[in-house]
């Protein structure tokens, strides 16, 4: 059993919640997968939980996993007795029981070191047919200091990531390149310039006015590369 008795140090996760675009462009691949039992793997501070919540349609059980004292006691408090939702300050893994359709990582698997073993955990807790939602950093030439003070034990590649999945029990339902315009952006501040984090008036700008922009025409045209990237699976 892991050691869950640990303090999320990076500010990162405050700054994120004022990137409501951002997190609504990446809702509108999640949403037609989205099941009634669903887990959602390394909440945080429960930022993207919202936009589950808010674009389920159906009766559901939500399940919050998060390992990091300091972020569980702000889903404590931000959901504490919310019907529907079930909180677990922990990792996590294989309970002996395949029992939820649906299983969503949004930029949680790059911190994991042994990423084969959970995704192996996840096929065995996922019912046949569930759906693992996976958005993940993307590209080695980005990977910084930044990444690593974040804890990101890698970034992926369409190629790294579904040979992982598909060596793992999971068939590819969709994958893409997201935010093509972040590859430039997270070269300069962080491998040319160096930067230490991400400031919240920086997130605001890029989010109110280059993320709808950039939604639109990453729809019309898939990129060949991105800053990040997004796979929908489903257990074979």
């Amino acid at each position: 059993m892991k050691d869950n008795s640990f303090l999320y140090q990076t500010s990162e996760l405050e700054a994120l919640k004022y990137a409501n675009n951002y997190y609504n462009w990446i809702m509108g691949y999640f949403y037609p997968y989205l099941g009634g039992e669903l887990v959602e793997v390394g909440a945080g501070i429960g930022t993207f939980t919202d936009f589950i919540i808010n674009n389920i349609e159906q009766p559901y059980t939500l399940t919050l996993f998060e390992p990091a004292t300091n972020n569980f006691q702000q889903l404590e408090k931000k959901y504490s007795g919310k019907e529907h939702l079930k909180l677990i300050q922990g990792y996590f893994e294989y309970s002996g029981h395949n029992k939820y359709d649906t299983l969503i990582v949004n930029n949680v698997l790059e911190h994991i070191e042994d990423d084969v073993s959970f995704i192996e955990d996840v096929n065995k807790s996922l019912v046949d047919s569930g759906k693992l939602l996976i958005f993940v950093p993307a590209l080695d030439l980005l990977y910084s200091n930044f990444d690593k003070n974040l804890g990101h034990f890698r970034r992926y590649s369409k190629n790294s990531l579904i040979k992982l999945l598909n060596n793992h029990g999971f068939k590819i339902i969709m994958q893409r390149y997201f935010n093509f315009l972040g590859v430039i952006t997270w070269y300069i501040f962080f491998k040319i310039l160096k930067k230490k984090t991400l400031s919240i008036s920086s997130i605001r700008l890029y989010d109110k006015f280059v993320i709808p922009v950039l939604e639109k025409v990453e729809r019309i045209v898939e990129p060949p590369i991105g800053q990040n990237l997004l796979v929908i699976a489903e257990k074979r």
